[in-house]
């Protein structure tokens, strides 16, 4: 998380996108519609024969997506239950099939509000356990190797740093100390040149904010739009 912020902030961005172009230009058509499905709407404005074509194609879609959930929750299963994958997603089919027969469509209705409950709740408590442990579990700031710019001037007192080279304002890995020799080095993948920084404020406008790391610049703004246009079409 400490250098790629926006690498996964680009998810609930693109779905929390998605839910509002749903609710500002397509959820008061469907209500006034009154269809249950996107296939219904084709068919209420285009007739059978498209709504049997969009139905192919969304019958297509979510078969992918199906598979793909199956294989997650299997994974999930097996671990909880010390199983076979194979065992795991096949009671995985189970389950889920049972559900849709029991409710269909109104099952998925009735216990959104728990579940929502349920994942509101596991973030939250997540979020504050992550807060309140961050000092005590998590890993020092790097050590660096020779030539690493420390980020400030605490991280250089804690591993006795040295000015660098090439700027003596700033704060290096300590070469005579921690790495006397090439048998007795200590040593990490710092950030090298910038230091540690919790996240680049220009990640999403500049392809070359984290050189030398690579930046996905150019995924991130595709993975936003694609969540948000095509959660758009799940969604309905």
């Amino acid at each position: 998380y400490k250098y790629h912020f926006w690498d996964g902030a680009v998810l609930p961005i693109g779905l929390g996108c998605s839910l509002i172009l749903n609710a500002v230009f397509i959820a008061r058509h469907i209500n006034l519609d009154r269809a249950l499905t996107l296939p219904d709407v084709f068919a209420k404005r285009y007739g059978k024969l498209v709504e049997a074509m969009v139905s192919c194609c969304t019958i297509t879609s979510f078969l992918c997506l199906l598979a793909g959930n199956l294989v997650g929750m299997g994974a999930v299963l097996a671990y909880l239950l010390t199983m076979t994958p194979t065992g795991a997603i096949w009671m995985s089919a189970v389950l889920v099939f049972a559900y849709t027969v029991a409710g269909g469509l109104y099952s998925v209705a009735y216990t959104d509000v728990l579940q929502a409950a349920v994942g509101w709740l596991g973030c939250m408590t997540l979020a504050f356990y992550s807060i309140k442990n961050e000092k005590i579990t998590a890993p020092p700031p790097s050590i660096g190797f020779p030539s690493y710019k420390y980020p400030d001037d605490t991280t250089c007192e804690m591993y006795d740093g040295v000015p660098c080279e090439n700027d003596v304002t700033a704060c290096c890995y300590n070469t005579d100390k921690w790495c006397p020799s090439d048998n007795k080095c200590f040593y990490d993948n710092g950030a090298y040149p910038f230091g540690d920084q919790s996240h680049f404020t220009d990640q999403m406008t500049n392809a070359y904010s984290l050189t030398p790391f690579p930046n996905a610049v150019v995924f991130n703004w595709a993975n936003i739009f694609v969540l948000a246009f095509g959660n758009l079409a799940g969604t309905l």
